[in-house]
């Protein structure tokens, strides 16, 4: 069972005139796609939501959602759940042929869970406190999802009481040194392809070995430069900012509790789609 994850912080933008196919994976042609997951899981951060876009929502899908329906449809993906927080979006679509094996489906803020062939699936959309010096906000704002994303089922009613865990978004954990590393070494450093020494800086790793945050979950080492921040419409950084790896995949492993089966994940593909950085 194949899950493609997308995070992506829009500012605010429409998705006119942008072509989503190599987002997803996707050729141009249907016919010609290669490589189908059995899942998508989009997750948006900053999409518009002013008060006349959230009104139109309440009668029709937003520009977003529309957008990947009509090239997910016609390749025989089926909408599951949308739920959207005022910024916040996550959409989970389907292949036609597990609609009948998922159940139990449940909205709470912006997670969704649900339950297929008997293995309960929880998705969690994020977008934590912003800045360098607003680490321990981050950490907060990570306890805070936990305690109160509660579900009506009985024997799932965490997020963590879930065999399968999703988590990622807009996490926004920025790399630690703010006063010795500046966005110019940063970038620097970046460009001589010295990732590790950059990663071993990251807030959300450290926050993890310290058991801070985020402890019951995986992710694969991120091997594509930061994600963060980009001038508008270019692949040069933002050097008003230190660029920092914040739109994060990270998942659950799951426990073998079941006597007739063995769980597992893996995470087969960790990448970015700088391709995307101009939304006008």
């Amino acid at each position: 069972m194949t899950v493609y994850i997308v995070t992506w912080n829009v500012s605010t933008k429409y998705p006119e005139g942008i072509a989503l196919n190599n987002l997803l994976g996707l050729e141009n042609n249907p016919e010609n796609d290669l490589y189908r997951p059995d899942f998508y899981v989009i997750g948006l951060q900053e999409i518009n939501s002013q008060p006349q876009s959230v009104v139109k929502g309440l009668f029709k899908d937003d520009p977003w959602t529309q957008k990947f329906k009509e090239l997910l449809n016609i390749r025989g993906y089926i909408t599951i759940k949308t739920e959207q927080m005022q910024g916040l979006l996550v959409i989970l679509f389907a292949k036609k042929q597990h609609l009948l094996h998922i159940r139990e489906g449940n909205k709470g803020a912006v997670s969704i869970r649900f339950s297929l062939y008997g293995c309960s699936v929880c998705i969690v959309n994020a977008h934590l406190a912003a800045h360098d010096h607003m680490l321990d906000e981050r950490v907060k704002d990570y306890e805070k999802i936990v305690e109160e994303h509660k579900f009506h089922v009985k024997t799932t009613t965490d997020i963590f009481a879930h065999d399968y865990v999703f988590w990622f978004g807009d996490l926004n954990f920025r790399l630690t040194g703010e006063s010795t590393s500046p966005p110019e070494q940063i970038r620097d450093m970046v460009e001589q392809d010295k990732l590790d020494e950059l990663i071993a800086k990251d807030q959300l790793k450290l926050v993890r070995q310290q058991e801070r945050a985020f402890t019951e979950l995986t992710e694969r080492t991120p091997a594509f430069p930061p994600t963060f921040k980009f001038e508008r419409g270019t692949s040069e950084y933002d050097l008003k900012r230190r660029p920092a790896w914040t739109d994060r995949v990270l998942y659950k492993e799951p426990e073998n509790i079941y006597k007739n089966a063995e769980l597992s994940a893996e995470q087969t593909s960790y990448r970015s789609h700088p391709g995307y950085i101009d939304l006008n």
